[in-house]
């Protein structure tokens, strides 16, 4: 158990803190595909039981007969709910006690499904689990209490106010919306500061997609070692002269950076073999490296061949990680 999502561990004295059934609990039901009729051993199991004084038998699988003493109706209380069973059959010289599944769905309106790993009782409108049974060698017991009344509990339980950050932990750490739905809806004693708008630490850790990039030790010695290139647009608005892409470059060095206006994607290569010319005549280095995303505009053959023809080495950032190419990606478009 832990402390931080339960709260404080009660005194000795306080140790008793679940439901004790005083009803004792009878013996588990197996069910039975087969038969037509819940048949048990126990009379105790059968609600006021009435004599039965026909000739009918019950016949098991060597083929005797065992005689029925009495009949009558029961009900299996389990924890979660109760089930009615109709038709039971007090047969005295049965080993074990049958349930049979088709009058206990009949009796019960619900579902019920048999597999590998065990039994599971379902209302049939909603869907809701009512009830699960395991496997235990080839059988599917069902336990709970088939008394005439339903157990009585005595309940000692502690009651004690939390504070709001362990009642935000026990609930699943939900949002703020639904926490505070919770918490008005079912009048949870909150200790203290009960608004449940407060920064929690495993909330923001788990919302995180990726953890956080730390600064980049590699650092350029010339201009032109290394030049950042990203394309940002559409943009929403058109410029006059029509212009809707604009393509950014970074000289990592001086981070100096040139903008150019493109009215389309495909306008990518021309400038940049312009641009080349242009500012390796300016300075007087050559672009060594280039950084770019994965764009169709700088994975094309025809700019792949470009920079191998000059021997530029083509470097790209990752798929969905832009942190990789963060000194154009960060700078924005107009200052």
């Amino acid at each position: 158990m832990n402390p931080e999502i339960s709260g404080k561990f009660p005194p000795a004295k306080l140790a008793a803190m679940c439901a004790h059934f005083t009803a004792k609990s009878s013996t588990p039901w197996l069910i039975d595909s087969g038969a037509t009729s819940h048949i048990t051993n126990d009379i105790s199991n059968i609600q006021s039981p009435t004599p039965y004084h026909g000739e009918d038998k019950v016949y098991i699988g060597d083929g005797k007969g065992l005689s029925i003493a009495h009949t009558g109706t029961s009900t299996l209380h389990t924890p979660a709910s109760s089930f009615q069973l109709h038709n039971v059959l007090h047969v005295p010289h049965m080993k074990h006690s049958l349930l049979s599944a088709y009058q206990f769905i009949k009796d019960n309106d619900c579902s019920l499904t048999l597999d590998i790993h065990g039994s599971s009782v379902k209302d049939r409108f909603t869907g809701r689990t009512l009830l699960r049974g395991p496997v235990r060698g080839g059988f599917f017991p069902l336990q709970g209490s088939s008394s005439s009344k339903a157990p009585t509990s005595s309940t000692a339980l502690v009651s004690s106010s939390t504070n709001v950050r362990i009642w935000h932990s026990r609930l699943g750490h939900p949002s703020s919306v639904i926490f505070r739905k919770v918490l008005s809806t079912n009048k949870v004693d909150v200790q203290g500061r009960s608004s449940p708008d407060f920064f929690c630490k495993d909330c923001a850790l788990a919302k995180n997609h990726k953890l956080p990039f730390g600064t980049t030790q590699s650092a350029s010695s010339t201009s032109l070692e290394l030049l950042h290139c990203d394309v940002w647009g559409p943009s929403p608005v058109v410029s006059v002269s029509g212009y809707r892409y604009y393509l950014l470059i970074v000289d990592d060095y001086s981070k100096y950076s040139w903008y150019f206006p493109l009215k389309s994607k495909s306008a990518v290569f021309s400038t940049f073999v312009e641009f080349k010319s242009y500012v390796e005549n300016t300075i007087g280095n050559k672009i060594k490296v280039v950084r770019s995303d994965s764009g169709g505009e700088f994975t094309s053959h025809q700019f792949q061949h470009f920079l191998k023809l000059h021997g530029i080495l083509q470097q790209f950032s990752c798929p969905h990680t832009p942190e990789q190419n963060g000194c154009v990606e960060r700078k924005p478009p107009f200052g």
